[in-house]
């Protein structure tokens, strides 16, 4: 009994150095093919030194080497830089930044250009003149409203107020901020009627007949320079004849 507990003992002491022996030759064939793989192998810390690309036309994936600098963009409207301009960067042109190539890259970001920021004319034709001139400012347009006589007895004539179109033809193309004429229907001019003549009428008589022809009397003054009616109080000249 004491003799088979001591071999049991033994056995398991052999056994185990085996495995040990079988781990060790195992890493040593392989080690060589886990530094050769992409997980075993690491890329050795470099300097990088951030170009200057202010200026430069931006192209994806060519402006920078992405094994060395991670690239954030934003777009921002220009007045007078082209489409695709770089601005500006950040960090700086000349900063050094300390990186690991394909796995800690130097990020960088650039803000690059869209280019002048054009407005679309939309089309107020047949809109009230509020609704129009809000909707050309809301764009960026500049407004100025100028009053159209239109013909009234026209099949299709236009209610008074209405917008009848603009000085720039929908859906063109203009910059943000450009002035922009809107033209509205005026109300038509009153019906032109026949002054009566009222030479020789007492005041109160041609005070009537005026107003009854629709007419509105501006002034009525003494003249002088006229030879005297028989009534003092008569006409003796009047403007429009």
């Amino acid at each position: 009994m004491i003799r088979s507990r001591f071999s049991f003992r033994r056995w398991r002491r052999y056994a185990l150095f085996a495995l040990l022996l079988l781990a060790g030759a195992t890493w040593v064939s392989v080690s060589p093919l886990w530094a050769a793989s992409p997980l075993g192998r690491r890329s050795p810390a470099v300097t990088v030194t951030v170009p200057d690309l202010r200026g430069v036309t931006f192209t994806d994936g060519s402006t920078v080497d992405g094994e060395l600098f991670e690239l954030t963009v934003t777009y921002v409207y220009h007045p007078s830089a082209p489409p695709r301009r770089i601005l500006s960067q950040d960090p700086s042109p000349g900063a050094r930044r300390k990186i690991t190539p394909g796995e800690a890259p130097c990020r960088l970001s650039v803000v690059v250009s869209l280019g002048e920021h054009l407005l679309r004319v939309p089309s107020v034709a047949g809109m009230s003149a509020r609704e129009a001139a809000d909707t050309l400012q809301a764009i960026g347009l500049q407004v100025t409203e100028k009053a159209v006589v239109t013909d009234p007895y026209t099949p299709d004539a236009p209610s008074p107020g209405s917008a009848l179109g603009t000085s720039l033809p929908p859906d063109s193309s203009v910059p943000e901020g450009t002035a922009v004429t809107l033209y509205v229907a005026a109300p038509p001019h009153p019906a032109s009627v026949l002054c009566p003549d009222v030479v020789g009428m007492t005041r109160r008589e041609a005070v009537r007949a005026l107003l009854e022809a629709g007419l509105r009397v501006e002034d009525i003054h003494a003249d002088s320079t006229l030879p005297a009616p028989t009534d003092p109080w008569g006409i003796r000249r009047q403007d429009p004849m």
